[in-house]
């Protein structure tokens, strides 16, 4: 391919407050244009998400709105399927890049998709029978069409190998990365200024905290967390407080009702969506930081907190254990009492507390973004 090689981004599909898909999608933008060899990128862009997906620093890139501003989120999928298509004909791209799952009906240039995870069928519980349907359809499309299949983990890939008819040759594993600004750790001269940000934006937030950043949703193991939470403070850890950064998602009422029925309303600070600028604040500042998940593609807060200096407990199974190596405390997801012991050790030992740091802060560094992008611009050249 002479010159830059041309890559249609298809970024239809991030929320205009960016989590999962799309605040993957723009990182590993910005990380292609930082490349010597950087393509052009064109991201598609919906009337609602164009703000979001303006990258400054990201090289040759360009931003493009297409489709109509349905509110219905099922309209825009249909028109998305019905015509996306032509749009991509149109813009003559030399491949076409889908990070989140799909890829057009009709093959008009070279196809490469990112599966980040397989959840909704290692976990079908977690959506409703008409949306499980769907996604299962839309993944074994994708998976039939895609010249290539990127995917975050070795665990993703024996999942996507497990469930679909993908050839293992076209699934490659490129792991995530934690950006720049994560590395806040390196900057302890700058601790006290970057707290002092944090408490004025956050003025309720506890002296002492164990966070968690996500979507509030069942399948990250929330209402299991929240009960481990009134354990560990019942056992001595007293002034516990936990703070959870994000969204609420499916299964919410669970959540909320272990709030309250373990009484720790006072103790349980829901930020909601918190700005990016001041996640690795956050993150820096807790005791310890906490993903119990069941099941996770990657796992980017691990390596963002360990990036920032946190303590990490996480899910001693699948794509937590392979991101957090020896690094972060490991627990059973389906076991409170494992849960709970984690979070009494790691919030009562604080010699335990700076060996956990190091050994994060070493193990973070062999995730960036720059190595990602190098690896996926491989995969989508082919």
């Amino acid at each position: 391919m002479p010159g830059h090689p041309h890559i249609l981004a298809n970024l239809l599909h991030a929320q205009a407050t960016l989590t999962g898909t799309g605040y993957y999608a723009r990182h590993l933008i910005k990380a292609l244009g930082g490349l010597p060899d950087a393509p052009r990128v064109t991201g598609i862009c919906s009337p609602f998400n164009r703000q979001a997906f303006a990258i400054p620093g990201a090289g040759h890139y360009r931003r493009v709105t297409w489709g109509r501003p349905w509110r219905s989120v099922m309209a825009r999928r249909l028109e998305e399927w019905a015509w996306l298509h032509h749009a991509v004909r149109d813009m003559r791209p030399d491949v076409f890049w889908g990070p989140s799952n799909f890829l057009p009906p009709v093959k008009v240039c070279r196809y490469v998709a990112t599966i980040h995870d397989m959840t909704f069928f290692e976990h079908p519980e977690a959506l409703s029978p008409l949306r499980r349907r769907y996604w299962h359809a839309w993944t074994h499309r994708t998976v039939a069409v895609a010249d290539r299949i990127l995917t975050d983990t070795e665990t993703s890939k024996r999942a996507i190998l497990r469930h679909s008819r993908a050839d293992p040759d076209r699934v490659v594993v490129v792991p995530l990365g934690a950006a720049d600004e994560y590395f806040v750790a390196r900057d302890e001269a700058g601790r006290a200024a970057r707290l002092a940000k944090l408490r004025e934006s956050i003025p309720d937030l506890p002296p002492n905290y164990l966070s968690f950043i996500g979507t509030l949703t069942v399948h990250k193991n929330v209402p299991r967390l929240v009960e481990a939470v009134a354990r560990a403070r019942a056992s001595g850890c007293g002034d516990l407080h936990l703070v959870l950064a994000g969204k609420r998602g499916d299964g919410y009422d669970r959540i909320a009702g272990a709030i309250a029925r373990n009484g720790l309303g006072p103790f349980v600070h829901e930020l909601g969506y918190v700005p990016d600028e001041l996640l690795p604040a956050l993150y820096e500042n807790a005791r310890a930081h906490i993903l119990p998940s069941f099941t996770e593609g990657f796992g980017l807060p691990i390596v963002e907190a360990m990036a920032a200096g946190a303590p990490v407990i996480t899910t001693g199974r699948g794509a937590m254990a392979e991101v957090a190596g020896d690094a972060a405390f490991l627990v059973e997801p389906e076991d409170t009492s494992s849960i709970a012991d984690a979070i009494a050790c790691v919030w009562s030992g604080s010699e335990l507390r700076a060996s956990m740091r190091e050994k994060g802060l070493a193990r973070a560094a062999g995730f960036t973004w720059d190595a990602a992008a190098r690896r996926t611009l491989d995969v989508l050249l082919g």
